[in-house]
Protein backbone atom coordinates (compact mmCIF):
# COMPACT_ATOMS: atom_id res chain seq x y z
CA UNK A 1 0.00 0.00 0.00
CA UNK A 2 1.03 3.70 -0.76
CA UNK A 3 0.03 6.52 1.36
CA UNK A 4 -1.03 8.20 -1.61
CA UNK A 5 -4.11 5.11 -1.27
CA UNK A 6 -5.35 6.27 1.78
CA UNK A 7 -7.96 8.72 2.76
CA UNK A 8 -8.26 9.82 6.59
CA UNK A 9 -11.43 8.01 7.73
CA UNK A 10 -10.15 4.73 6.00
CA UNK A 11 -10.66 1.38 8.12
CA UNK A 12 -7.12 -0.55 7.78
CA UNK A 13 -5.61 -3.45 9.58
CA UNK A 14 -2.60 -2.95 11.80
CA UNK A 15 -0.09 -5.62 11.62
CA UNK A 16 1.13 -7.06 14.95
CA UNK A 17 -1.32 -4.63 16.67
CA UNK A 18 -3.48 -5.88 19.69
CA UNK A 19 -6.46 -5.11 18.20
CA UNK A 20 -6.64 -5.35 14.24
CA UNK A 21 -8.68 -2.78 13.02
CA UNK A 22 -8.43 1.06 12.84
CA UNK A 23 -9.45 4.14 10.85
CA UNK A 24 -6.58 6.38 9.78
CA UNK A 25 -6.67 10.00 11.24
CA UNK A 26 -3.44 11.45 9.87
CA UNK A 27 -1.31 10.70 6.99
CA UNK A 28 2.05 12.51 6.47
CA UNK A 29 4.79 12.80 4.21
CA UNK A 30 6.66 9.38 3.72
CA UNK A 31 5.69 6.70 5.36
CA UNK A 32 3.82 7.36 8.36
CA UNK A 33 0.52 7.33 9.52
CA UNK A 34 -1.89 8.15 12.78
CA UNK A 35 -4.60 5.19 13.41
CA UNK A 36 -6.84 4.85 16.30
CA UNK A 37 -9.38 2.95 16.93
CA UNK A 38 -11.49 3.02 20.84
CA UNK A 39 -8.92 2.39 22.73
CA UNK A 40 -5.70 3.63 21.16
CA UNK A 41 -4.15 6.33 18.70
CA UNK A 42 -0.51 5.91 17.48
CA UNK A 43 1.51 6.56 14.46
CA UNK A 44 1.98 3.35 12.77
CA UNK A 45 4.61 2.96 9.74
CA UNK A 46 3.09 2.32 6.34
CA UNK A 47 4.59 -0.85 5.98
CA UNK A 48 2.48 -2.68 9.21
CA UNK A 49 -1.19 -0.56 7.70
CA UNK A 50 -3.05 -3.43 5.17
CA UNK A 51 -5.87 -3.47 3.49
CA UNK A 52 -9.09 -4.96 4.76
CA UNK A 53 -10.69 -6.97 1.71
CA UNK A 54 -14.30 -6.67 0.73
CA UNK A 55 -16.09 -10.10 0.87
CA UNK A 56 -19.54 -11.71 0.66
CA UNK A 57 -19.82 -12.09 4.11
CA UNK A 58 -18.66 -8.15 4.84
CA UNK A 59 -21.32 -6.98 1.68
CA UNK A 60 -23.45 -8.79 3.51
CA UNK A 61 -22.83 -7.42 7.38
CA UNK A 62 -22.73 -3.72 5.95
CA UNK A 63 -26.34 -4.06 4.54
CA UNK A 64 -26.42 -5.26 1.10
CA UNK A 65 -28.78 -6.71 -0.35
CA UNK A 66 -28.40 -10.01 -2.86
CA UNK A 67 -30.59 -9.75 -5.93
CA UNK A 68 -31.10 -11.91 -9.20
CA UNK A 69 -30.46 -10.50 -12.33
CA UNK A 70 -32.40 -12.39 -14.70
CA UNK A 71 -31.99 -11.12 -17.95
CA UNK A 72 -27.65 -11.16 -17.70
CA UNK A 73 -27.94 -14.50 -15.50
CA UNK A 74 -26.29 -13.07 -12.51
CA UNK A 75 -26.06 -12.13 -8.74
CA UNK A 76 -25.29 -8.80 -7.33
CA UNK A 77 -25.49 -7.26 -3.58
CA UNK A 78 -26.91 -3.72 -3.40
CA UNK A 79 -27.36 -1.04 -1.50
CA UNK A 80 -29.20 2.16 -1.17
CA UNK A 81 -27.24 5.13 0.40
CA UNK A 82 -28.82 7.59 3.12
CA UNK A 83 -29.37 10.49 0.76
CA UNK A 84 -31.58 8.45 -1.35
CA UNK A 85 -29.81 9.48 -4.91
CA UNK A 86 -27.66 6.80 -5.34
CA UNK A 87 -27.43 2.68 -5.25
CA UNK A 88 -24.44 1.20 -4.66
CA UNK A 89 -24.92 -2.05 -6.81
CA UNK A 90 -21.82 -4.87 -6.75
CA UNK A 91 -21.01 -8.00 -8.40
CA UNK A 92 -18.36 -10.18 -7.84
CA UNK A 93 -15.57 -10.82 -10.56
CA UNK A 94 -13.63 -13.44 -9.15
CA UNK A 95 -10.04 -13.08 -7.56
CA UNK A 96 -11.72 -11.16 -4.64
CA UNK A 97 -12.43 -8.08 -6.85
CA UNK A 98 -15.57 -6.45 -7.08
CA UNK A 99 -17.01 -3.98 -9.69
CA UNK A 100 -18.95 -1.42 -7.80
CA UNK A 101 -21.61 0.81 -10.32
CA UNK A 102 -22.62 4.22 -8.91
CA UNK A 103 -26.17 4.49 -10.14
CA UNK A 104 -29.11 6.98 -9.60
CA UNK A 105 -32.33 4.59 -9.43
CA UNK A 106 -31.19 2.41 -11.47
CA UNK A 107 -31.85 5.03 -14.67
CA UNK A 108 -28.60 7.10 -15.21
CA UNK A 109 -25.68 4.91 -14.67
CA UNK A 110 -22.57 7.32 -12.96
CA UNK A 111 -20.01 4.44 -13.87
CA UNK A 112 -17.88 2.20 -12.30
CA UNK A 113 -15.06 0.92 -10.63
CA UNK A 114 -13.22 -2.56 -9.82
CA UNK A 115 -12.29 -2.00 -5.86
CA UNK A 116 -10.73 -5.44 -4.05
CA UNK A 117 -10.68 -3.61 -0.33
CA UNK A 118 -12.78 -1.48 1.66
CA UNK A 119 -10.34 1.96 1.97
CA UNK A 120 -11.14 1.88 -2.03
CA UNK A 121 -14.83 1.27 -1.43
CA UNK A 122 -14.28 4.34 0.95
CA UNK A 123 -12.26 6.75 -1.01
CA UNK A 124 -14.78 6.16 -4.40
CA UNK A 125 -17.63 7.28 -2.36
CA UNK A 126 -16.23 10.22 -0.57
CA UNK A 127 -14.99 11.13 -4.15
CA UNK A 128 -18.55 11.70 -5.11
CA UNK A 129 -19.74 13.34 -1.35
CA UNK A 130 -21.48 10.14 -0.79
CA UNK A 131 -21.21 9.22 3.25
CA UNK A 132 -21.32 6.07 4.15
CA UNK A 133 -20.84 4.44 6.97
CA UNK A 134 -19.15 1.10 7.38
CA UNK A 135 -18.98 -2.15 10.02
CA UNK A 136 -15.61 -3.87 9.92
Amino acid sequence: MKINELMIGNYVKCVGCKDNIYQVISLFDGDLVTIQNSDDTFDCMLDRVKSIPITIEWLVKNGFEKRYEELLGFYYYTKQTKDCLFCKTIRGLGDGYFRCYLDNNFLHSYGYADIQYTHQLQNLLNTINIKEEFIV
